[in-house]
């Protein structure tokens, strides 16, 4: 049954990405990413993919991601509620080894205040969860039968929780002066490297070129004092890893 499900989804996916592709002119840019896949202002050398972006439709987003020998590694289709692209309602991606054989395909949709994730791995569903706004609850399909309850994307590590780390985030982030005076705002995006044991073993700042150097070490001074702990993630077989996370501290000003 899931794996029927899967056929079909995954069939109406191309199907609907067929009918733009040949009957809509696109847009077409190409944007350099770094080894995280965050997009970089301009290459200069330091990226390691690019991202082939098209606009098949005003509120559809068509990526495809290739290494720099042009070895496509992974498909991003997104659709949006707003021509501005902001509010997103359906976002699709499959991940492709260097050989061309698909890995895994992510299903997320949304409404006000509820996101739907799904992930596939050879034809079979293995991950669907719901969450509402920061709790979740969903199922983990393992490939002996057995079905877990879950409260997290598994396959990605994570905070213990996302309140403790807003909790944390309300007692100690502060709103540097500096950067206030001069209106200094936006997104400090963290990339962490989290071991099998949940151990933090390093941490980047992904858009340190563009960010204001006051709210970036803000940034680095909570993380430092940060000591609430961290989840694994797992691979497809249920064996924790090392792996990377990313989030975003916000800094807006009122």
């Amino acid at each position: 049954m899931k794996t029927i499900f899967i056929k079909i989804i995954l069939l109406i996916t191309i199907l609907d990405w067929g009918v733009h592709l040949n009957c809509c002119a696109q847009e077409r840019r190409i944007i350099p990413l770094n080894e995280h896949f965050f997009p970089l202002e301009v290459g200069r050398g330091l990226h390691k993919y690019n991202n082939v972006i098209s606009y098949a439709i005003e509120k559809e987003l068509n990526e495809k991601i290739y290494t720099l020998d042009n070895q496509l590694i992974r498909t991003i289709k997104s659709t949006f509620d707003d021509e501005a692209r902001e509010l997103l309602l359906w976002k699709s991606e499959q991940k492709f080894d260097l050989k061309g054989q698909s890995l895994y395909s992510k299903l997320y949709y949304s409404n006000s205040d509820t996101v739907f994730t799904k992930i596939i791995f050879e034809e079979n569903l293995i991950l669907d969860l719901v969450c509402i706004y920061a709790n979740c609850n969903g199922s983990y399909f393992k490939s002996d039968g057995n079905v877990e309850v879950v409260d997290r994307n598994i396959f990605e590590p994570s905070f213990k929780s996302l309140n403790i780390w807003q909790e944390f985030l309300n007692r100690n982030l502060t709103y540097p002066l500096g950067a206030r005076r001069i209106g200094a705002q936006g997104n400090v995006w963290v990339g962490m490297k989290i071991s099998d044991s949940g151990e933090l073993l390093e941490y980047a700042i992904l858009n340190s070129e563009v960010i204001h150097p006051v709210l970036i070490g803000e940034v680095n001074r909570i993380l430092k004092i940060y000591n609430e702990g961290f989840v694994p993630a797992k691979d497809f077989d249920g064996n924790y890893i090392t792996e990377w996370m990313y989030f975003p501290v916000r800094f807006v000003l009122n």
